[in-house]
């Protein structure tokens, strides 16, 4: 139970909170110990999970589904690699 009280202690930034690690009873001292890893090891899972989620967002986003597999258009000019027009399909202007 001392070491929910500390941490809850640290968390609501109380006055025995704030006292360095030097200063307290060697309990104290013990239960800060221990809860310190605690508590840096869940701020590193909520750092861990919030990338991961941002990371599978840009992948969601990024997934588009196709509308059809046909290419839809008015007018389809080939060109030749020196760019002399080889053939016109559709409208002719």
């Amino acid at each position: 139970m001392a070491g929910v009280d500390a941490v809850r202690e640290r968390q609501l930034g109380t006055v025995a909170a704030s006292r360095s690690p030097c200063r307290r009873s060697p309990v104290d001292l013990l239960v800060w110990r221990i809860d310190r890893p605690e508590l840096e090891n869940r701020r590193f899972r909520r750092v861990a999970t919030a990338i991961a989620l941002c990371i599978a967002a840009v992948f969601l986003v990024g997934q588009t589904i196709p509308k059809s597999p046909a290419v839809e258009t008015k007018k389809l000019v080939l060109k030749d690699k020196r760019g002399k027009i080889r053939t016109v399909l559709g409208e002719c202007s």
